[in-house]
């Protein structure tokens, strides 16, 4: 095939074809030659194949690139595939990680997950065990995480613990072994469901719940830069009156309550401020991350002395002084004790809750409060619910349902006359008046006869015979823990 260039018959002299300037243009691969051997001698042929070469090569070229397509659009589809099943979870989980380390109590829920497929499945195992973590350790489990996702060695949980300030609220459940042996399986139900009312009550005001030890709650507001102490009082008392109200009007707690012939679920709380170190306690098969102090321990002797004191709230004086004063006037002196197991006195408190409701209504927020209200959809904070406080009753004077039910609080409508008498008898018996501070609960007690504080004093001065002993150093010490 192709043109021919050169002929030589028998001999070179008998070239009958040649073209030297064309086969000079010629490559090697471009011109085919022929030897024939004959009777007469041997014939060569040079022929030129530059056409066909170029076909072959145009043809070559167009395979080439037809298997280039195919093979992109499989690959292609592919690595579609992979970057949707595998890679994008996998960017998906690192970005979680990185996010969680930096900040362990973000919402894993709205991080982007890009995920498709099976393992759509991993990274939302993932989600649930960031989530799970974050719920068992709580804020004061912050540092475990951080520190032990942001390193590459052995898991060291046993962490150095770390001082903070913040506010604590304990909260127990009255007559919870009554209740256990009568709802069976269905104290659970119970206990979770009051402490729901409980930890959202507290996360709607900044706080974080801590330690649910059976039938208790702790939880703390931390004092920081964008929280002051004076707020973070203000949220800690707010979320626990809310919380009272709430459970109040909680249909399916008094459904149960109602099978075993209770009026109510009771609870008791106490408020305190102080120190304590954040740490985790325990060993590396089992830790709790909690808090550590005396302060702490005085909180819970709060709680345990409502039952004493016919309360359902006592606030401890360092946390009463951090009130601003307008919530101050709605507090009454209750008495000044010492704790067992704590070396300093301590005045503690109580609160008229309908009243200190209505203040709590117009209490200014801060902006970083504000902003942990609208992040979980809170409008107003301090809006009213619409679900009513248990054993309010409007008429000349308020009486309020004592949620331990051995006693009610009783006091004069009239805010000026709130406790004005129980508190000038309570002076009067601190001061070693023991004689004066009779009259003033005498008078007291005959206008609100089932007022609790004003009862366990007068009882407790009357077993002396209101003679004031002569080492009275203006407290007395509690023994029940």
């Amino acid at each position: 095939e192709g043109t021919l260039l050169r002929w030589d018959h028998c001999c070179p002299e008998r070239r009958l074809v040649d073209q030297p300037d064309v086969m000079d243009k010629r490559r090697t691969h471009e011109m085919v030659s022929y030897e024939v051997e004959t009777r007469g001698g041997r014939s060569e042929a040079t022929f030129d194949s530059r056409r066909a070469a170029v076909g072959e090569a145009g043809m070559e070229l167009f395979q080439t690139m037809l298997l280039l397509f195919f093979f992109s659009i499989g690959n292609h589809l592919l690595f579609r595939d992979v970057d949707r099943i595998v890679v994008k979870p996998l960017e998906s989980m690192m970005r979680l990680v990185n996010t969680f380390q930096r900040n362990p109590v973000v919402n894993v829920d709205n991080l982007e997950d890009g995920a498709q497929g099976e393992t759509s499945h991993l990274l939302y195992s993932v989600r649930k065990m960031a989530a799970m973590l974050q719920v068992s350790v709580g804020s004061a489990g912050r540092k475990i995480i951080s520190r032990n996702l942001g390193s590459q060695g052995k898991l060291n949980v046993l962490i150095p613990g770390s001082r903070i300030e913040a506010v604590f609220c304990f909260c127990d459940v009255r007559n919870f072994t009554t209740i256990s042996e009568l709802l069976l399986a269905d104290t659970v139900v119970v206990i979770n469901s009051i402490a729901h009312y409980l930890h959202t009550s507290v996360v709607h005001y900044g706080g974080a719940p801590n330690k649910n030890v059976g039938d208790a709650f702790l939880s703390s507001w931390k004092i920081m830069p964008e929280m002051s102490k004076q707020q973070a009082a203000v949220n800690a008392l707010t979320a626990f009156v809310r919380f009272i109200e709430n459970i109040g009007g909680a249909e399916e707690l008094n459904a149960l309550a109602n099978r075993i012939r209770m009026e109510s679920f009771r609870v008791g709380g106490g408020l305190h401020v102080g120190w304590a170190i954040e740490g985790a306690v325990g060993s590396e098969h089992k830790i709790d991350a909690t808090y550590i102090s005396p302060h702490v321990n005085t909180t819970s002797r709060l709680e345990t002395s409502t039952k004493a004191y016919g309360v359902n709230l006592l606030m401890s004086e360092d946390f009463q002084q951090c009130l601003p004063p307008k919530l101050q006037a709605h507090t009454r002196i209750v008495d000044r004790v010492v704790f067992k197991g704590l070396l300093n006195p301590q005045s503690i408190f109580t609160h008229r809750p309908s009243s200190i409701l209505r203040v709590l209504q117009t209490t200014p927020v801060t902006a970083h409060t504000q902003h942990l209200l609208n992040a979980v959809g809170a409008i107003n904070p301090l809006e009213p619910r619409s679900a009513p406080v248990v054993g309010l009753v409007h008429s000349d004077s308020e009486q309020v349902m004592d949620l331990d039910g051995a006693r009610r609080q009783t006091w004069p409508s009239d805010q000026q006359g709130f406790g004005d008498a129980a508190t000038m008898a309570v002076f009067a018996y601190l001061d070693g008046q023991w004689h004066q501070a009779r009259d003033f609960f005498e008078q007291f007690l005959e206008r609100n006869p089932e007022d609790g504080p004003a009862q366990t004093v007068y009882s407790f001065m009357r077993r002396s015979s209101f003679c004031v002993p002569t080492s009275w150093p203006g407290y007395r010490i509690l023994d029940e823990k």
